[in-house]
């Protein structure tokens, strides 16, 4: 029997507190005072702990836990204190009752990446945990489990990609990752206002199905290039839930591993249609005013042609009548002087 020197446990924590509050004389744990010196040994370590930590104690699994604990089982505390393990999660959490069945309770064992269901009475989201359970031994006999939880790499992920999504969601651009089987891994949320889908829709298809076999060949070149290793600027056309083909700027951007492998590709894709189409309208117009030009020079041309010759015909008229006006007055002057030598 254990020796109380003062209130225990001791510290402020929320479950410190709980644990010297609350009535143990109606459970079969009985009062604090009576507690086996291996318990509060192992309490005072458990209320330190940073990571989620839970005793089963006896036959039942009466629960004692940490603050931890406390936070990642939701609104299930902080009616568990104290109460069999079964009573707290037995109707939705059977993995974890089947875990420390009594063929494994003298056995350790780990269950990865498992829901922690129902954590609160909110729209926030179950957790995923891997879940490690022990035996306490106290000499050979085995008193009680120790329950371990952790967020699992799943989970890590989970977060984390709903930390990217949120960001990318905020952004006025395609943004998605292709996987090295050119399947979609990834899609912010302005792929459905482009393609009329959820997101979610586009996890696991493949580029071609995405944006057709004619976009899909137009930018060929650029994705095994990606996939190469090599970043890609370029723009094509994609289409829009309008049914039209819209004029796109991409950027493709190498993903590679820990080991430099490349995984995939980032893809981010901006509409261009507006200034595409203004280019476009500025081209023809240059091309009409210089094909307007052309036609005007070529007219110019021949009017200056025509001019040139009209000039060059009256110059040779007028020479004409001068040579003519010339012989008249030759006629005329041996004409005169023939009259006279004849007289």
């Amino acid at each position: 029997m254990a020796v109380n020197p003062g209130p225990w446990p001791a510290g402020t924590s929320e479950m410190s507190r709980r644990i010297r509050g609350h009535d143990w004389s109606a459970t079969s744990l009985g009062p604090i005072d009576s507690w086996p010196a291996s318990l509060w040994t192992l309490l005072d370590t458990l209320l330190e702990a940073p990571l989620p930590m839970c005793v089963l104690w006896g036959e039942a699994g009466l629960q004692l836990y940490n603050d931890a604990h406390a936070e990642l089982i939701g609104h299930r505390h902080p009616a568990a204190l104290g109460v069999p393990v079964a009573t707290t999660w037995g109707a939705v959490w059977p993995e974890l009752i089947e875990a420390r069945g009594t063929r494994k309770r003298s056995q350790a064992c780990l269950l990865r990446n498992h829901q922690l269901p129902e954590r609160d009475t909110s729209d926030r989201p179950a957790a995923w945990v891997d879940l490690a359970l022990s035996p306490i031994r106290d000499g050979q006999a085995i008193s009680g489990q120790l329950l371990c939880l952790r967020h699992s790499e799943e989970e890590a992920l989970r977060r984390s990609e709903a930390e990217i999504r949120m960001i990318t969601d905020a952004l006025p651009v395609l943004i998605g990752y292709v996987d090295r089987d050119e399947r979609y891994r990834f899609n912010n949320r302005h792929y459905e206002n482009w393609f009329g889908q959820p997101p979610h829709a586009f996890y696991g298809k493949h580029l071609m199905e995405v944006v057709g076999e004619r976009s899909y060949n137009e930018r060929r070149a650029q994705i095994k290039a990606a996939l190469a290793g090599e970043e890609a600027i370029f723009e094509a056309s994609m289409p829009h839930r309008d049914g039209e083909l819209r004029r796109t700027w991409m950027h493709y951007l190498p993903h590679r591993d820990a080991e430099g492998q490349v995984q995939g590709f980032f893809v981010l894709t901006q509409d261009v249609t507006e200034r595409w189409q203004a280019e476009q309208a500025l081209r023809e117009l240059n091309e009409t005013l210089e094909s307007r030009v052309r036609e005007r020079t070529e007219a110019l041309a021949e009017v200056y042609e025509r001019l040139v010759s009209e000039m060059a015909s009256r110059e040779q008229a007028q020479e004409a009548l001068r040579q003519a006006q010339k012989m008249e007055a030759v006629g005329q002057l041996t004409g005169g002087i023939a009259h006279d030598f004849n007289n």
